[in-house]
């Protein structure tokens, strides 16, 4: 008997083969174990090309072709994402050039889940905010859509989500069976910290991958990360993004979606509210949505009181790094943090005498001076005493020092130990190496060292113009971050935080935003910028890289609605006046054979050295 003669209905299936991206019509026979409970988004085994491979269902009770004899699903798998989620995949797959077994996977739980339990005695807890967070999220629930919630930096996010919580449940009318709230955090240790807050608080909240089967149950609030924003859930009644202008929820790896546009995305289709709240909102937030902030003096009192050392008029030669006022405040303050994004000793030497950059004169790349002050080529092995190439002086002046050049200028400048601070992986430690102890008065380090920043804590940034001239586009707006990091870390002007920061450019946006607790100047200033340099939000931005890359620009370059810049450092920068325009391309062309890096909304269009 054929296969196809089984008692049994069609199913489509995508494999899991992010190459293939492409739909099959399979058998699904009675008699095979879980057949009768397979639905749209269970996960199945299918035998293709000569293996069994993975695969999700699309499709239930389809016509196959005529004339084809249909393959047998092997095996029913776990429950994966419904029917919304499938469909949300299709358009994330056109939103960020991308295959929809990436997304699928993402939603699909990482132990195998057979069955869902809808409870019903979830427990919903208390919510204590101010008043101005409450009149906002009682607003935004009301009447849907987008709103942006600027809030102070030592505001707690579990506050807005208890908050939030509580106004959907009302507004159900029905606390019986929960409304949802799903709320996507930067970091597990965020998620870990809200979740805490939470329990203490009486709700029923859980974590999301590990939580996957409480989520879709009907779980009252659901925590994660990025891959959150892919959580089946229930009765979702509102999504929350916090800390919306972090980075890290960005997907780096091609396809590079972000958390907060599939969120957006959902929230449409479901046409529930979606809230994101940062201290300082990204440009997408403040031109895409109401803004919503709380009263001033709330604001300025959340932000830490902002020395700015303006170094315009000092001798920076005889000086160097530190001004003495700086010097002065460190001496003085119990706990000091000083943050500097370099590590190393310094990556570059600049010939006090002829003013130029020390480089190799076999290969021309800059050297750098090592432990035992030798200058070391950073492109090979050769290494000579340290003498400039073209005046043969020997006063020579480190440019832009690094983490472990700054810990050593410290302890020799303030006499005593200057603890260095490193991150390897997912760790954060001192040093290994470094003689402080991990309780020093004073710690170096990069802005990870602001994880473990002591309320009350003085912080400084002795060079900060290393991040306001950033190469890069988003430099000022990446500035006003690493601010509001340091300004949560160390408290608001209630627990007499402090922060110093070194310029030649006090009147800066950034700098004054800092001073006045004010960041719509700095994305006041930055949307008049973009608008006249045609960069994002304004217009929609994707770079392609990779070996097959000129086979995808040669494509692209034959479209009227887009425009092309480069090749520079092998990338390519493609352009478009709305984002349907640039998708569209991308989706029209034919991916080459040799690899290809589509990065729709990159972070950065070039990173340059330090």
């Amino acid at each position: 008997m054929n296969e196809t003669s089984l008692p049994g209905r069609v199913v489509r299936v995508l494999p899991d083969l992010p190459a293939v991206d492409r739909e099959f019509d399979y058998l699904l026979a009675d008699a095979t174990p879980g057949a009768a409970e397979v639905e749209v988004g269970r996960v199945v085994r299918v035998p293709l090309a000569r293996r069994t491979v993975r695969g999700w269902v699309t499709a239930l009770d389809t016509t196959p072709p005529e004339g084809v004899e249909l393959e047998r699903v092997r095996k029913v798998g776990t429950l994966g994402p419904d029917s919304s989620l499938v469909e949300l995949a299709r358009w994330a797959a056109w939103r960020w050039a991308g295959t929809r077994p990436h997304f699928l996977r993402t939603a699909t739980p990482e132990r195998a889940v057979r069955r869902i339990f809808r409870e019903t005695a979830w427990k919903l807890g208390s919510a204590s905010a101010e008043r101005w967070l409450e009149t906002g999220v009682g607003e935004s629930v009301r009447r849907g859509g987008v709103s942006v919630f600027r809030v102070p930096p030592d505001e707690q996010a579990a506050s807005l989500v208890a908050t939030v919580a509580r106004a959907v449940c009302c507004a159900s009318g029905d606390e019986d069976a929960a409304a949802q709230v799903l709320a996507v955090l930067p970091e597990k240790r965020d998620v870990h910290r809200v979740h805490r807050d939470l329990r203490r608080w009486g709700w029923d909240a859980v974590t999301w991958p590990d939580g996957w089967a409480e989520a879709a149950s009907g779980a009252p609030i659901v925590l994660g990360t990025r891959a959150a924003a892919w959580a089946r859930l229930h009765r979702p009644a509102a999504c929350i993004v916090w800390d919306e202008h972090d980075e890290a929820l960005q997907q780096e790896q091609a396809p590079t979606w972000h958390a907060r546009e599939v969120l957006l995305e959902r929230c449409v289709r479901l046409r529930i509210p979606l809230m994101v709240a940062s201290p300082v909102p990204s440009l997408w937030a403040f031109s895409a949505a109401k803004l919503v902030r709380p009263p001033r003096e709330r604001e300025h009192e959340g932000w830490p009181d902002v020395e700015v050392v303006d170094r315009r008029r000092e001798d920076l030669a005889r000086t160097g790094l530190w001004s003495p006022e700086t010097l002065r405040m460190m001496r003085s303050a119990e706990a000091v943090v000083c943050v500097v994004n370099r590590r190393g000793r310094a990556r570059r030497v600049v010939c006090a005498s002829c003013g130029g950059v020390v480089v190799c004169h076999l290969c021309g790349a800059p050297m750098w001076l090592d432990a035992e002050e030798r200058l070391v080529c950073e492109e090979g092995d050769d290494t000579r005493p340290p003498v400039c190439h073209r005046c043969g002086s020997t006063a020579l002046r480190l440019y832009r020092p690094g983490v472990t050049r700054v810990k050593e200028e410290l302890e020799k400048i303030l006499g005593e130990e200057v603890a260095e601070f490193e991150v390897h992986g997912a760790a954060s430690h001192v040093a290994e190496g470094c003689d402080s102890p991990p309780s020093a008065r004073v710690t170096v380090g990069t802005e990870a060292v602001l994880r473990n920043a002591l309320p009350g804590a003085l912080v400084v940034f002795p060079d900060f113009d290393a991040e306001l001239l950033a190469p890069r586009y988003r430099a000022s707006e990446e500035a006003m971050v690493l601010l509001a990091r340091a300004a949560r870390m160390v408290g608001g002007r209630k627990l007499r935080g402090r922060m110093v920061v070194q310029t030649n450019m006090p009147d800066h946006p950034v700098i004054q935003a800092a001073l006045t607790s004010d960041p719509s100047l700095v994305s006041d200033a930055e949307i008049r910028t973009r608008e006249a340099m045609g960069l994002p939000p304004v217009r929609a931005v994707a770079e392609v890289s990779g070996p097959g890359a000129p086979d995808v620009v040669a494509q692209l370059a034959e479209l009227e609605t887009v425009e092309i810049l480069g090749p520079r450092g092998g990338r390519w920068l493609v352009k478009a006046v709305t984002v349907d325009q640039l998708c569209d391309a991308l989706e029209s062309i034919s991916r080459p054979r040799r690899r290809v890096r589509i990065a729709v909304d990159p972070l950065r269009f070039q990173k340059g050295r330090r």
